[in-house]
């Protein structure tokens, strides 16, 4: 599931959750006004939290898959 479309939202995984200590797991908000959310959680063995995955809002704008893998590109990321 790198990218994830469902009725509501784009989920688009950079890491994968297997690399997490599971309850570690919390959903923040990063641009409210653009609907971009972001999942964060621990990766086993450390002590700081790290990006797991971004969930795009379909209702705050016209997001698409492509639209989605330009912004993680354009921040220097990469969908797995």
């Amino acid at each position: 599931m790198p990218i994830d479309i469902k009725e509501n939202t784009i989920r688009a995984r950079v890491r994968n959750p297997g690399e997490f200590i599971q309850s570690s797991f919390r959903t923040i908000t990063i641009d409210a006004t653009q609907g971009i959310m972001q999942v964060i959680g621990r990766l086993i063995g450390k002590t700081t939290t790290t990006a797991q995955s971004y969930i795009f809002d379909l209702s705050k704008k016209r997001w698409t898959r492509e639209t989605v893998e330009m912004w993680i590109k354009d921040h220097g990321l990469k969908v797995i």
